[in-house]
């Protein structure tokens, strides 16, 4: 484990007794509701939540009615602990604490991967995206949502944002650049959208 991921599993740590509770989980909570219509979900389909956190997005669509098969990993040993809790009674979901670039997968295993808010603390979010891509099918779609810094303003809301929350050395991205790393790993029918300004949600289906 390298000094970012060291500093990132510190900070996690620290944050999952409150991660669900004040302003920043009401922001998370309409990332969720973003989310969930762009997964076009059936009896059985697979999905990674990579950087899961306490698990909310997971809890949510096991509550969906649908026969799914829900999976997360986290690098923070304390955010697993608290989504194991938070899903006891839920069915079919299993969690994984671990790191996106090392995904403990097969290949060509699931039909969703997801990862929201997630990837500008990523040590190295090349090789993250890298494997997220082994382990979906083709066909199979990935789902980034994350800050992005294709204006003067969305740059000092995200260096502010790193002072304000000890983020540590964060990397964001623009929408060009996200375009071209996912034509890179070969994904087709990319899309891209803005969410609150600073938000962007980039998707795209492996070929």
């Amino acid at each position: 484990m390298d000094k970012i991921e060291e500093h990132n599993v510190k900070r996690f740590n620290k944050w999952a007794g409150s991660y669900d509770g004040g302003i920043i989980s009401i922001f998370f909570k309409m990332c969720y509701r973003k989310i969930r219509p762009l997964l076009n979900l059936q009896d059985g389909m697979k999905l990674l939540d990579a950087g899961c956190g306490t698990g909310s997005l997971l809890k949510e669509l096991s509550g969906s009615g649908q026969e799914l098969n829900l999976y997360g990993i986290d690098l923070s040993p304390e955010m697993i602990n608290a989504a194991r809790v938070k899903l006891k009674d839920a069915k079919h979901i299993e969690l994984f604490e671990g790191s996106a670039a090392d995904l403990p997968f097969q290949s060509n295993y699931f039909d969703y991967v997801v990862c929201m808010n997630s990837l500008h603390h990523h040590a190295n979010p090349n090789q993250s995206l890298t494997e997220m891509t082994r382990v979906l099918k083709p066909g199979g779609v990935m789902i980034l949502m994350d800050g992005f810094v294709d204006s003067t303003l969305r740059k000092v809301l995200s260096r502010t944002a790193n002072i304000l929350r000890n983020e540590g050395k964060i990397q964001r991205f623009k929408r060009d650049e996200l375009q071209r790393i996912f034509r890179s790993l070969g994904y087709e029918s990319i899309t891209q959208q803005t969410f609150l300004f600073f938000m962007l949600i980039t998707s795209g289906a492996k070929a």
